[in-house]
């Protein structure tokens, strides 16, 4: 948790971390804790997260349309209730 925002590493959310952060229950992110978080440390850990595939471009892409798609959906519904609410009233 970078910026003890509750985004987790590269915004993936909370828990995909080091287990270093507030969602551990650590009163202050960052590493200040030791490398012993979630079976971390020694080695253990460096492993397992260096096995991770990287995220490559064609995957953000895709992410990022499906974000857009779900917003405009949402947008869509919000505009729909609020001419719904609107009718209400004439």
């Amino acid at each position: 948790m970078p910026r003890g925002d509750r985004t987790g590493p590269m915004g993936l959310g909370s828990g995909t971390g080091w287990g270093r952060g507030l969602c551990s229950g650590f009163g202050a992110p960052g590493s200040s804790y030791g490398a012993r978080g979630r079976g971390m440390g020694r080695g253990s850990g460096f492993r397992r997260f260096l096995g991770a595939p990287p995220v490559t471009s064609a995957d953000e892409v895709s992410l990022l349309k499906r974000q857009i798609s779900a917003m405009e959906d949402e947008l869509s519904a919000a505009k729909r209730h609020l001419n719904e609410i609107q009718a209400e009233k004439e």
